[in-house]
């Protein structure tokens, strides 16, 4: 069962990839951002991403498997951007994010750790390491330019209990 919902993460994140989505305020989680949805029988993938990649602030983030409407699996991923952002990295910043999360996506957020540099955006790259297993985990991502910490992820996920 775990495998089955890990790879639903990763097929309703492919499948949801590149949608604008519909608008949504979650005010009792402090979360703001638009709804992707990927229903697969008898599975059900939503995801609320930030209105942009990259925000100059801190934002959340949010993943949930449903099984005939019951949330299974959940992950919740709090980011922030470093204060006093040279405006020249804002744009890169928001590119090698994009790119880092395109492909990677069936290691983001998950159990799985890895570093990840481009040739596309030299002097930028990104650690994720985690805690645990699919059940139950905890993870952190860094960005770094040019070994300065831009961008952090801690992300809290698994099977959501009763």
């Amino acid at each position: 069962m775990l495998y089955a919902i890990r790879q639903l993460v990763i097929e309703g994140r492919r499948h949801t990839q590149g949608q604008k989505g519909k608008p949504i305020r979650i005010p009792t989680l402090g979360i703001r951002g638009r709804l992707l949805e990927h229903p697969s029988t008898p599975f059900h993938y939503v995801a609320v991403k930030a209105v942009t990649s990259g925000a100059w602030r801190s934002q959340k983030k949010l993943e949930v498997v449903k099984l005939r409407g019951q949330q299974i699996w959940e992950c919740c991923v709090y980011e922030r951007v470093r204060r006093r952002l040279p405006r020249a990295w804002r744009g890169e910043l928001t590119g090698f994010l994009d790119t880092v999360f395109g492909e990677q996506i069936d290691q983001i957020w998950l159990d799985t750790d890895f570093e990840f540099e481009s040739r596309q955006w030299p002097g930028w790259s990104f650690v994720y390491q985690s805690t645990g297993s699919f059940e139950q985990y905890s993870g952190e991502g860094t960005t770094f330019r040019q070994s300065i910490p831009i961008y952090t992820g801690v992300c809290s996920a698994g099977i959501a209990h009763d």
